[in-house]
Formats: C-alpha cells, structure tokens, sequence
C-alpha cells in the first residue's frame, strides 16, 4: 500500500493529476470478505480495474470473482496457477517456479555444478519448495545426493547437518581392520580392537556441492555456521527470497560467502529510478522498501501509464490494453504479461561477496 501511494502521487513527488482515484478495500485474508469486497468495488465504486490481494485464498477468490464480474484485476501474490483463473485475472509478481528456475539454471547450466543437498524445514514452505526444487532439478541432469528436514522451532541442527554427511549413525569398522581382528583368537580380539577404534570422529562424507535452504534468513544464519563446525567446507548455499534482509550479512555473512539467491527487487542497484523511489520512501515512511512496495509503486505507475496512452472507455478496453502493452520499465524490470496473464519477467539473483549483497550476473535461460 505504501508503494502504491508514492506511485499515486499523493505525498506531492508529482505535480501532475494521475486522474485516478484509490479506493482501499481490506479482505482481511478472509475468502468470504474477499469476494464481498470485490462486489463493492465493481457494483457500488465502479472501479475500472482491482490490484491485489496478497494472501493466496483471497487472491483466488478476488480473481474467481473478478472474472465472473469482468474487471481486470492484477494480483500480487505467488499463488502458482491464479492467471488462469481466466482472461481478467492478470499476476505481477514473481512465481516460486521461476524462483527456482533461475536459480538452478546458474548453479547448474552455468556454474556446472551437479550434486546438491536440501535442507528443508518441515513445514508447508519447506515441503513445496523441497518438492519444486528436486523437480527441477531432476529435469537439469542434477542429483539430489543428500536431503534432510528440521523442526522449524528448533535453534540447534546438528542431528539434520550430520545426518547428512555421514556423521550421525556410527560407522562400520572398516573390512581390512575387521579381517585383521578376526586373524587373533577370542581372548586376544577385545584389546586388539580398542588399538584398531581411533578416538577422533570420522570424517564427514559430503557428496554435494551445493545446499538449498528454503527458509527465512533468521533461521539460515542459524543454519550456515554448523556446516563448518562439523568440517563440511566449500560449498555453495542456495536460497529463496525470504533470504533478502540487511540482517542476513551481519548475522552470517561469513559462512554464506558466495551464497545465492532470488530477488524480485534490489534497492542498492544504481539506476536513477530505482535510488528516487528509496529516497522517497525513506522521507516518507522512514523505513526500506522491500519488494511488496516495490511491486506495488510498479503496478499502480504501470496501470497509470496504460490508461494515459490508450482510450479506455470499458474494463474490457483496459484488459486489453495491459495484454498488449509492449511493457513498462519499473524499479523492479520490464514489466508486460503473456497470453494467460502471467508477467513477464525474471527475477534477480543476489550473491554475497565480502560483506555486501550483489546482484549476480546473469544469462538468458
């Protein structure tokens, strides 16, 4: 809402009338508010067109309605599947599967890496993402050599770290030594086995070069630091979005060095646009815009810019409109959508390097 209220122009950046008139609706998360609202909106405020909601059940029922009562609507949420809820139902905002897509097309096709480790939490994000990214995975020639889930309440994952690099369950005594025991009579093995045990712990057996945490970055500056401590070096952690925070950096920024991640939206890139929405941000709501504003500002200036170019007399007019713009150059990319309404546009990849968050460069794919 903040970033659609810059993108409005009501806190005076602009002089010029948008023409536009904002009406906010709250659905509360609930479905049954969701679709009574839609109704309002259409029937009562006449509005020529809906953004959002964001919570996937509202943004389901608000698109299943707004089809029904044929106003475009441009949902801002990662609900896989909403744009074809039908021709009205428009999404700009990044999907999980494109998340993942772009992040394995560099770790694989790019980076050449191969076998890659997940370490899930087990809840409902951990499990979907788990899924999506063996999927994918799977479909680029990779391997899942190990794959271990975690108590998301828990603070200490030592059991899932050395369940996954051999550490966990004790080991069998190598063949050689056990052939060697056997050479002596009963009375004599007993010792003789004491000599054949080291007392160092065995080495940790990591067969991947690369790990995949689906979690918030609270939990995976937990996380990095106890691969280390149990001698698993040279790997390459993968992430989500939830990754992206300042705090990622402080809390661990030596343990994810050469880290990777998907973004939708980066404020530290050095584009004109993108430092005058911070700087404004920052003056009015005293705080870092992340990507639900960035995405916002991109809608509502998208919406304004196809209204101001095109004679939109009917919803239907405006629906067409947004299907054939040849795309709006936002803070967050190019924005314009496909025949189903699906945005088109890739996300960013971060990486941590030093003590900063850098954009990753990037092919196509």
């Amino acid at each position: 809402l903040n970033g659609i209220q810059l993108g409005m122009g009501i806190f005076g950046q602009s002089e010029e009338d948008p023409g536009i008139e904002l009406i906010i609706e709250d659905t509360a998360g609930q479905a049954g508010q969701t679709v009574s609202q839609v109704e309002k909106l259409v029937k009562e405020s006449k509005v020529v067109a809906i953004v959002g909601p964001l919570a996937s059940k509202a943004a389901a029922a608000a698109s299943q309605k707004a089809q029904e009562l044929g106003v475009p609507i441009i949902t801002l949420t990662q609900r896989e599947g909403i744009a074809a809820e039908g021709d009205m139902v428009f999404r700009n905002f990044l999907t999980p599967s494109k998340e993942i897509r772009t992040l394995l097309h560099t770790a694989v096709n790019e980076m050449g890496l191969s076998r890659f480790g997940i370490l899930y939490p087990d809840n409902r994000y951990g499990h979907f993402f788990m899924n999506l990214f063996w999927d994918e995975l799977e479909s680029r020639g990779g391997y899942v050599t190990a794959v271990e889930s975690y108590d998301p309440e828990e603070t200490d994952f030592a059991a899932p770290i050395k369940k996954m690099v051999g550490l966990y369950y004790p080991r069998p005594e190598p063949l050689s030594q056990i052939l060697e025991v056997l050479k002596y009579p009963p009375d004599e093995t007993k010792d003789l086995e004491i000599q054949l045990r080291p007392d160092e712990e065995p080495d940790p057996i990591a067969d991947f070069e690369a790990v995949f945490i689906p979690d918030n970055q609270q939990r995976v500056a937990l996380i990095a630091p106890q691969f280390p401590f149990y001698s698993v070096f040279n790997v390459t952690f993968l992430g989500t979005s939830l990754w992206q925070s300042g705090e990622l950096i402080g809390q661990a920024g030596d343990y994810l060095q050469g880290a990777i991640f998907p973004s939708g939206f980066f404020q530290d890139i050095d584009r004109g646009p993108v430092d005058a929405f911070v700087r404004l941000y920052r003056e009015n709501f005293e705080s870092e815009p992340g990507i639900l504003a960035a995405t916002g500002y991109d809608t509502i200036t998208l919406l304004k810019q196809v209204l101001a170019q095109n004679a939109i007399a009917t919803r239907w007019d405006l629906q067409k409109a947004l299907k054939n713009s040849d795309g709006y150059y936002g803070i967050t990319g190019k924005i314009s959508f496909d025949e189903q309404g699906e945005v088109e546009k890739e996300p960013l990849l971060l990486t941590v390097r030093g003590s900063r968050l850098l954009p990753l460069p990037q092919s196509s794919h």
